[in-house]
């Protein structure tokens, strides 16, 4: 068992509307604990530094406060590895100098997605092999019954392509016979509620037969794994944890050429509306029928095997051996 600080902003922990991000926070206390003692915090406690074998950062938050240099000194007295484990591609915004500081003192990145990885080597960074960001399989699993609803999700704004679900849900008005259409998610899912996003978050519950907002988890998992068909086209997306969601329920995902979706098992892909809406059609006769069972049954098998807590705290503990 080692004893790992997690940094993180306390927003991550404490707020009530903290998006996913908050959401993998939980997920990670609650999956790695089985083998390890997580303490999280927003920057290390200099009285309590030798107390962790290991220090793990979240990169989104670091800058926070333009105290970015004042964190990077506290680290270094941490003499325990330092590891970055950051879910978000927050690395594009930093700046050369920055980079370079926080180079200093990390010993190993850990990509959280393949993708992921291949743009921290492009910074020429030490790379470990990927741990995917842990999914708890037993809530997210499919459920008895399959609805003839097809669902969407995530924070509303312009980086979550919410301008397409618009389109979308609009154009199957007209078309999608006994099929319904849900969103989870809402503008102030970040916490950060502007003028745009709320503009965006009318007109999407306008036009969306089942507008859900911002639910429990549990709640969430009960709608994905009832859903007949999940609707992923980011602009801006990492890892994904509600497609990552959507797998592990056993729903059918139909995907957008986002280069994560490349590597994971999807049902159908597109690249325009109207291919989206052809996908849709085939996959359920012309809006009549439930897809087939078999297509979810692939990404529950790979959501299980790679993102649930043991895997995903396996792929954790191979990298601690090699460097505790």
């Amino acid at each position: 068992m080692a004893n790992i600080l997690y940094i993180t902003p306390d927003f991550y922990t404490k707020a009530r509307f903290a998006g996913g991000m908050g959401t993998k926070t939980k997920a990670i206390q609650s999956a790695w604990s089985i083998d390890h003692k997580i303490d999280i915090a927003p920057e290390p406690d200099p009285e309590k530094s030798e107390s962790y074998d290991v220090v793990l950062i979240e990169l989104l938050g670091l800058r926070n406060d333009k105290r970015l240099e004042e964190r990077i000194e506290m680290l270094k007295e941490c003499a325990v590895p330092k590891l970055v484990y950051g879910s978000d591609s927050e690395i594009f915004r930093w700046t050369g100098k920055e980079l370079d500081a926080l180079k200093e003192i990390v010993t190993l990145w850990i990509p959280n997605c393949s993708w992921q990885a291949d743009y921290f080597r492009d910074f020429d960074l030490p790379v470990s092999s990927v741990v995917h960001e842990p999914i708890d399989c037993d809530i997210f699993r499919p459920g008895e019954e399959r609805e003839k609803t097809i669902v969407a999700g995530g924070a509303i704004c312009l980086e979550k392509n919410t301008e397409f679900f618009i389109e979308l849900f609009s154009a199957l008005k007209k078309i999608k016979k006994e099929y319904k259409v849900a969103y989870l998610g809402s503008a102030g899912l970040w916490g950060d509620l502007k003028a745009v996003n709320l503009r965006l978050e009318a007109e999407l519950s306008d036009i969306t037969d089942i507008f859900y907002g911002s639910v429990p988890q549990a709640k969430v998992a009960s709608v994905l794994g009832a859903a007949a068909v999940g609707i992923l086209n980011p602009h801006y997306e990492t890892c994904n944890r509600f497609h990552m969601e959507l797998q592990s329920c056993g729903t059918p995902t139909v995907c957008s050429p986002h280069i994560l979706y490349d590597e994971r098992p999807v049902t159908k892909r597109f690249k325009t509306l109207d291919a989206c809406i052809n996908v849709l059609g085939e996959l359920t006769s012309d809006w009549t029928e439930l897809p087939s069972p078999e297509f979810g049954k692939i990404e529950r098998a790979f959501a299980k095997e790679n993102f649930s807590y043991e895997a995903s705290l396996e792929k954790l503990n191979e990298i601690l051996r090699s460097v505790l």
